[in-house]
């Protein structure tokens, strides 16, 4: 079981709760266990989830490098270079980390 961490910009949160929810169904289906972190949190994470646009990425790949763990990009919907998944890909995606099938 890997803890994911879960990043989302703080002005954000209350218009991707939809997706929030999707995305905690979906990691407690694959059996791992999800926090949602932002810049002050201190829990060990194995992965880091960020859900947004390319500024939340480029915010999450802050909290990523510090804590040396690999960061997948989900993106919200809108128009976005930097987020290389859609939310219905996830548990693709999760399989694909559980079996550190990624690139950095």
């Amino acid at each position: 079981m890997a803890v994911i961490g879960l990043y989302i910009y703080p002005e954000k949160q209350k218009q991707l709760s939809s997706q929030v929810q999707l995305i905690r169904k979906a990691v407690v289906a694959e059996k791992h266990q999800l926090l949602e972190v932002d810049e002050s949190s201190a829990e060990k994470i194995d992965w880091l989830i960020a859900l947004g646009g390319d500024g939340t990425l480029l915010r999450a790949a802050v909290i990523a490098r510090e804590r040396a763990c690999p960061l997948l990009g989900i993106s919200a919907g809108h128009l976005g270079f930097l987020a290389e998944i859609m939310i219905d890909q996830l548990p693709d995606a999760l399989d694909r980390m559980a079996q550190a099938n990624y690139h950095l």
